[in-house]
């Protein structure tokens, strides 16, 4: 069980850290956005197993709720691996480490 969690977080912290999007700014992404790219990546992905759709749609609205930036944020959706983060937006991460592993539970 702790194995799973761990996998979670460090996938959703790897999704929002490693993706990019074209531009900065602009409109922040809601929670179905969210959860639609993480649904779209698979809960597999994610270190989730079977139906994943309570933890997916828990960890859209920890990311869409935090203050990692609009900029972080769109990566997640657009999935482009040249995003480089902020060094807040990498510290939001660890911020946000308990509240992703609780979603896992």
């Amino acid at each position: 069980m702790m194995v799973r969690k761990i996998g979670v977080v460090i996938a959703g912290a790897a999704l929002v850290l490693t993706a990019a999007c074209g531009g900065g700014g602009g409109d922040r992404p809601s929670t179905s956005d969210i959860a639609k790219a993480l649904k779209d990546k698979g809960g597999s992905q994610l270190g989730l197993t079977g139906d994943s759709s309570d933890a997916i749609n828990c960890i859209a609205k920890v990311l869409e709720g935090s203050k990692i930036s609009d900029s972080g944020i769109k990566a997640l959706i657009k999935g482009d691996s040249g995003y480089k983060p902020s060094k807040t937006d990498e510290a939001q991460v660890a911020v946000l480490t308990p509240k992703i592993e609780a979603c896992a539970k």
